[in-house]
């Protein structure tokens, strides 16, 4: 929607909300702020989004956190989950600072309390979401290029170690890392396997981050025999509940794409679980005969 008189490109807004007097009033208070220019896509349900963010571009995320299919901090690591690379900006009925500060740590860029703001303000958090996100992805992007380096030169433990820093920065993931003699020997291949070994341990350590709220974790690397990588990964937070790997459907769940993604490599994941003190992930993945 554009104000009379404005030009310019619209700023494409995705708005999770199912109430329509909220989406009445969000969309009066964006028509008068001057020069600005917007598009508002309107879902009801959590559900809809991971096919809505794939089949066009939106700019900026804006999220109800009382929805009829997710309710609470859930949603906000549900959404970033299913549209990683969209900034999100939390509406909150509640005016609870601690709940803000724990919006942000689950992936969102800023929240707004519903009622106590107006249309400006609604557009300097769209704004400064924008603009945080933007910088974030150029800071990732910049990381895995560095991590790439890492190993196609020091190897594929030299690179662990690299995203167990970049874990920590990101997520608050302390990770020790640790490995045999064999395990420390392995260099990256021509296959591309090491780096999708090295893309499923990424992924392993956000899931035991967001669904374990795990804050410490351990990571071996090891070579049983010359045709395999294990790498056993600890963490000592709430622990993963085996059942969700094998029967989530819920597209926006980590754990049932990284166990497709390691079946792709011929490998296998075993999850050991004890409820309210964390669990073991074991990841065996075969070696291409190069690195055997």
């Amino acid at each position: 929607m554009t104000p009379p008189g404005v030009t310019g490109p619209a700023v494409e807004i995705l708005l999770v909300e199912d109430s329509p007097g909220d989406v009445d009033l969000l969309k009066y208070l964006l028509w008068d702020v001057p020069n600005m220019t917007y598009h508002v896509t309107r879902l009801e349900r959590l559900a809809q989004l991971g096919g809505t963010v794939r089949s066009r571009r939106f700019d900026v995320l804006l999220l109800d956190l009382s929805l009829p299919d997710s309710c609470g901090l859930e949603t906000i690591s549900r959404a970033a989950a299913a549209a990683p690379d969209i900034p999100i900006v939390v509406l909150t009925g509640m005016d609870d600072e601690e709940l803000g500060v724990q919006a942000l740590n689950r992936g969102a860029q800023d929240y707004i309390v519903k009622g106590e703001y107006d249309g400006w303000h609604l557009w300097r958090a769209i704004r400064y979401a924008i603009e945080r996100k933007k910088n974030r992805l150029e800071l990732r992007k910049a990381g895995e290029e560095t991590e790439q380096w890492i190993l196609q030169n020091l190897g594929v433990l030299a690179a662990v170690r690299w995203l167990g820093k970049s874990m920590k920065e990101a997520c608050g993931l302390v990770m020790q890392v640790a490995s045999d003699t064999a395990g420390s020997s392995i260099v990256a291949d021509e296959h591309g396997t090491c780096a999708a070994i090295l893309d499923v341990v990424r992924e392993l350590l956000s899931a035991l981050a967001k669904r374990a709220h795990a804050v410490s974790a351990c990571l071996e690397l090891t070579r049983p025999d010359p045709s395999q990588v294990r790498v056993t990964s600890s963490e000592f937070g709430a622990g993963i509940d085996p059942g969700v790997v094998a029967t989530s459907s819920d597209e926006s769940t980590d754990l049932p794409a990284i166990l497709r993604r390691v079946e792709a490599l011929g490998g296998q994941i075993d999850i050991a679980n004890e409820p309210s003190r964390g669990c073991q992930i074991t990841l065996t993945v075969p070696l291409p005969a190069s690195l055997k």
